[in-house]
């Protein structure tokens, strides 16, 4: 948890989740809106470069959660942040790449 803030942004509802793997360090944003439920800011938790295909990857959580990413620092870190996105959040806004909505597990 990030103890400075109790995992939120003073004097707000937006929470603020560590998400390592991607960077030890990465941290994801998530807040309530009213037409989207949860939605997470992801930044590099998942990311697309401009010549992938998104489409075929957010079809499953095995696929988001198994995406490779060459820049990873920590693989199995990265993993299990992923799922814990996935299973909080409805939809996902990535660091490079389009907001998708958080498939049904699968």
């Amino acid at each position: 948890m990030i103890k400075e803030h109790e995992g939120t942004v003073p004097g707000t509802k937006i929470r603020i989740l560590e998400t390592p793997g991607h960077d030890l360090f990465h941290c994801s944003v998530i807040f309530q809106n009213k037409n989207f439920g949860r939605v997470c800011v992801a930044g590099d938790l998942f990311w697309w470069r401009d010549d992938e295909n998104q489409k075929d990857d957010v079809k499953t959580w095995n696929k988001l959660i198994n995406k490779k990413d060459p820049y990873a620092k920590d693989l199995k870190k990265l993993k299990q942040s992923r799922k814990k996105v996935l299973k909080n959040c409805d939809w996902i806004i990535p660091g490079h790449g389009k907001m998708f909505k958080v498939p049904r597990f699968s």
